[in-house]
This record gives C-alpha cells, sequence and structure tokens, in this order.
C-alpha cells in the first residue's frame, strides 16, 4: 500500500485518522463528510506528496496541522468549526471560499 496515490475514505463517521502516515506516495486525500475533530500527532508530515486535500464537512477547529503540507495545491475545508485560517498563510493552496 506504499504506492497507493489515492484514498478516499468520504462519508464513513470516522472521529480519528489514523495509520496513513507510511502512505508515502499518497496525492490526493478525501476524507471529507466525517466526524474528524483534529488531526492527531505527526500524521501529515510523510504525507510530502499530498497536493490534494478534502476535509470538508467535519468537525476540526484548527488547521494548524497543515502547516507542514508543504506541496498542497487544492484544499477543501468548508463546513468546519475553523475560526482561524492563519496557519496556512504561507501555503499556496487553491482554498474553496467556504472557510
Amino acid at each position: 500500500m506504499v504506492k497507493l496515490e489515492e484514498l478516499s475514505l468520504k462519508n464513513n463517521f470516522l472521529t480519528i485518522l489514523d495509520g496513513i502516515d507510511g502512505l508515502t506516495s499518497l496525492r490526493r486525500l478525501n476524507v471529507s463528510k466525517n466526524e474528524i475533530t483534529e488531526f492527531e500527532g505527526q500524521i501529515l508530515t510523510n504525507l510530502t506528496r499530498l497536493s490534494y486535500l478534502a476535509i470538508d464537512h467535519n468537525r476540526l477547529h484548527s488547521l494548524a496541522k497543515l502547516g507542514r503540507c508543504s506541496t498542497l495545491i487544492e484544499l477543501y475545508a468548508g463546513n468546519n468549526l475553523i475560526k482561524n485560517i492563519r496557519d496556512i498563510f504561507h501555503l499556496k493552496v487553491k482554498m474553496n471560499k467556504s472557510i
């Protein structure tokens, strides 16, 4: 599974995202429409090729852990509980407008 480039876990009632840090070839990750409240630990640190991330329709309060995703191009984070996007200003992402 290390060669996996795209993973969709959309609409699965997930509350945590765990066990994907070994998927170093992952380019697209969709975890929208779940119940995720935060990204625990260093889960996104090893995803050095991740260019697309859909985390919309969850219960996230912060995008701070996304600051390490320097390869992100597309980010969908609307319909969460996010109040501040300051932590990702340095990223060059195309965001949807409903954060």
